[in-house]
């Protein structure tokens, strides 16, 4: 169940790190390259940097709002050693079912968690289309990849899940 939480932790951040490195402006990386910017994030910045610069950017939905600042206490507290905590010993009974009861908490939250992370992924991938598309105009496997990206019904929906949950400021 524990490599289940690290699991999505390491989805939801890539995922949201790859996404929204493109929507937050910052004169510090204009003579870097994508790949170089990337990096820096990766190792640099944290998770809860990262919401602050996304909500700086963007208006989000309260309840995902809520939903992200409750999965950055959470995944911090699994990350820095939630079997530690006397509340969560896993010597004790007591203990193995205040864990489960904690990482089940974590996993239906992480799990609406993912699907947003994935609209936002989905989104990025949609604009880098978008941008590349005039340069590919005679390019017929770009062309036909890309009306396939468009038509297919479940990145229709995770579009349209990024555009309920964040607006442009």
């Amino acid at each position: 169940m524990l490599g289940c939480c690290l699991n999505l932790i390491h989805d939801i951040e890539n995922d949201i790190t790859n996404s929204f490195i493109f929507a937050i402006e910052n004169e510090k990386y204009k003579d870097y390259c994508i790949e170089e910017v990337t990096k820096y994030w990766k190792n640099k910045l944290t998770f809860g940097r990262l919401i602050e610069l996304m909500e700086n950017r963007f208006d989000i939905d309260s309840c995902v709002r809520m939903s992200l600042e409750l999965f950055l206490v959470q995944r911090n507290k699994i990350a820095h050693g939630l079997t530690k905590d006397e509340r969560y010993d896993i010597e004790t009974f007591w203990g193995k079912k205040e864990l489960v009861g904690y990482l089940c908490t974590f996993i239906n939250n992480a799990k609406l968690l993912k699907e947003v992370s994935e609209s936002a992924y989905i989104a990025s991938m949609s604009l880098g289309y978008h941008l590349i598309q005039k340069e590919n105009k005679n390019n017929k496997k770009f062309l036909k990849d890309l009306n396939d990206f468009h038509s297919d019904p479940y990145i229709k929906e995770r579009l349209s899940l990024f555009f309920d949950t964040f607006k442009l400021k």
